[in-house]
C-alpha cells in the first residue's frame, strides 16, 4: 500500500491489486451493494481475472471514522467513483500523480460533480453531464402466478419460438 496524509485528517491509500482494494473498501461499501455497484462490480472482476494489475489506479481515502472515498480505474478509462465525503481534492490528486488522463468520471448523484468540478478545474476543461443514470434496486419479489405445464428440455422444433421471445424481449 502507498499510504500519504491528505487534508483534513484524511489518508489516501493507494493498492497494486484490485483484491487489496476490496479487502479495504469492500466491507463498508457492501452495506450499500445498490448505490455502490459499479465500483465493488469492477474490483471485484479485476480481483478474479488472471490478468495482472498492473494498469490499477485503485485509492481509498480515510479519516479516522473509517472510508470516506474510493475509486477505481484501469487504464485511461472512467474513473468510478463512491464517496462518503468530499474528498475530490485528494482524488484529482492521485489520478493527476499517476499520470492517468480519465475520460469520464462516473459516480452517483452529488458525488461525482465534485471531482468533475476539481478535474475541469486543473484540467482547465469545463466539465459536462454525457449521461444521467439511475439505480434501482430489487427490494420485494412477487410471487409468479401458477401457470399450466411442466418444464422441458428445448428442442430444435423450438427454435422459432425462442427466437421469437428474444425478438420480443
Amino acid at each position: 500500500h502507498d499510504q500519504s496524509d491528505g487534508l483534513r485528517g484524511m489518508d489516501v491509500t493507494t493498492f497494486p491489486t484490485a483484491a487489496e482494494f476490496l479487502a479495504v473498501v469492500g466491507p463498508t461499501l457492501s452495506r450499500h451493494e445498490a448505490e455502490h455497484h459499479l465500483v465493488l462490480g469492477v474490483a471485484e472482476a479485476l480481483a478474479a481475472s488472471t490478468s495482472p494489475n498492473g494498469d490499477l489506479l485503485a485509492t481509498a481515502v480515510t479519516d479516522p471514522d473509517g472510508l470516506v472515498a474510493a475509486a477505481v480505474m484501469s487504464g485511461n478509462r472512467p474513473v468510478l467513483r463512491e464517496s462518503l465525503a468530499d474528498a475530490a481534492p485528494l482524488l484529482c490528486e492521485v489520478v493527476e500523480q499517476a499520470g492517468r488522463t480519465p475520460s469520464h468520471a462516473i459516480g452517483g448523484v452529488g458525488q461525482v460533480e465534485a471531482f468533475a468540478t476539481e478535474w475541469g478545474r486543473r484540467t482547465h476543461r469545463a466539465p459536462r453531464v454525457a449521461m444521467r443514470q439511475r439505480v434501482y434496486k430489487l427490494t420485494t419479489v412477487d410471487p409468479l402466478p401458477a401457470t399450466s405445464g411442466a418444464l422441458r428440455v428445448a428442442t430444435m422444433e423450438d427454435v422459432d419460438l425462442v427466437a421469437d421471445w428474444v425478438a420480443a424481449f
